[in-house]
């Protein structure tokens, strides 16, 4: 299951309209940083730029919760900074359902309706050409009130590299193949990537 919840701004919740997800972005890898409900099932999301970059924002991870099953929603993204990319040509959002994952096992899955991916005409930046784009898509949730995630790909966090790297640098010693190789020994990293025989 995705990283539980850390600190950082307050949730955000849309508008006056009944019925209003909330959303969430206070996690490992979150970058939502405003939510704005503009119809009875629409919102206009706004990502937060990543860090140390001229205000990139070309992916996103963020949580809402609320939702009836059966209800058609929309959700446009009004700030990405790429002007040509895979939405463009059909690449369709994760989807991590809380329910689904307790009920059937499953995880992350592509979904999205009515993907549309277009320059939205407002300025990235004073005296910068380049404009926003919107990547709109609907969705329609199989469980009443499920809390579920939406990304552009599968998250890798920090804490899963951490992780990783650590069972790559001192995994258990029945796991730990090794060769001597000039007075030292080397550890192998078994793969199941077979070479062609062309190659050899």
């Amino acid at each position: 299951e995705p990283d539980a919840a850390a600190g950082g701004p307050p949730p955000l919740a849309g508008g006056p309209f009944p019925n209003t997800l909330r959303f969430e972005s206070r996690f490992e890898s979150g970058n939502l940083r405003r939510a704005t409900q503009v119809g009875a099932h629409a919102y206009e999301l706004v990502l937060r730029a990543d860090v140390s970059t001229e205000s990139h924002t070309r992916w996103f991870h963020f949580e809402f919760e609320g939702a009836q099953k059966g209800v058609t929603y929309t959700f446009s993204i009004v700030n990405f900074s790429m002007g040509d990319c895979l939405y463009s040509s059909g690449l369709r959002p994760l989807l991590w359902s809380s329910a689904a994952h307790a009920a059937h096992g499953t995880g992350w899955r592509r979904c999205g309706d009515d993907l549309l991916y277009y320059p939205n005409g407002r300025r990235r930046r004073a005296g910068r050409r380049s404009t926003y784009h919107t990547l709109r898509f609907s969705l329609r949730p199989q469980f009443d009130g499920d809390r579920c995630r939406l990304a552009g790909c599968v998250p890798y966090t920090l804490t899963q590299i951490r992780h990783h790297i650590s069972l790559l640098c001192d995994p258990p010693p029945h796991a730990r193949p090794s060769v001597e190789v000039g007075g030292g020994l080397v550890f192998l990293i078994q793969t199941k990537y077979v070479v062609p025989s062309i190659m050899c």
